[in-house]
């Protein structure tokens, strides 16, 4: 009898540790990208801010002057495209499509006209980009591959506009093209529909990275 009670027990404990393991919140599970290297935690920025921006439908536009109000000491440098996008979206998305592939199969980048000569003047930058095809606007990748390695050792955060994906490929196109960077906090997702209405999101996010907002 006492042998079966023992063995009740032993049953009743391996039924129990399974019900918990099942219960376990898969999120609890997941590893963190926090950890790589070249990603600090915020401190107080009290710099000169560069606000990097490529937008074509106007909506990354306003995310980065909503960033523009909030915060002093800020210059603000635009991504021009050499060759100007038609204006909708299925026109546009056969070039999109074709200059990603070109970029992922033959390494060959559409041109722009934007250059800067370095950053030194600036303590962050501050890179705002829709999602295209849940990838980095193929303009602002351009830029990143000719003046990723002036980034080495300087401060970057990645704020992005989309419709409804994260951003996961998107800030992986920004590491790929400065991978010396040194990645502050978490990358902003904005849903385009509600660009021009995000600041306190915005302002939150902000003081994440370190900056005081009034």
């Amino acid at each position: 009898m006492k042998k079966i009670s023992i063995l009740l027990a032993l049953v009743l404990c391996s039924l129990s540790l399974f019900t918990t393991a099942c219960e376990t919140n898969p999120k609890d599970l997941e590893t963190s990208n926090t950890e790589n290297p070249n990603t600090e935690t915020p401190n107080s920025v009290s710099g000169k801010t560069l606000i990097l921006y490529y937008s074509k439908s106007g909506n990354t536009l306003s995310v980065a002057q909503t960033i523009e109000r909030l915060i002093a000491n800020t210059e603000m440098l635009r991504v021009n495209p050499a060759n100007p996008y038609p204006e909708g979206y299925s026109e546009t998305l056969p070039v999109a499509t074709a200059e990603i592939e070109a970029i992922d199969n033959q390494g060959v980048y559409p041109p722009i006209n934007t250059t800067i000569d370095n950053f030194n003047d600036y303590e962050m930058v501050i890179i705002c980009s829709p999602l295209w095809w849940s990838r980095l606007a193929t303009p602002m990748q351009s830029f990143l591959h000719a003046n990723g390695s002036k980034l080495a050792g300087k401060k970057i955060a990645v704020a992005a506009t989309s419709g409804a994906t994260g951003i996961a490929q998107l800030v992986g196109d920004v590491r790929r093209l400065a991978p010396d960077a040194v990645f502050t906090g978490e990358g902003l997702r904005i849903a385009a529909s509600q660009a021009s209405s995000s600041q306190t999101t915005i302002a939150t996010w902000l003081r994440s990275l370190g900056y005081t907002i009034g």
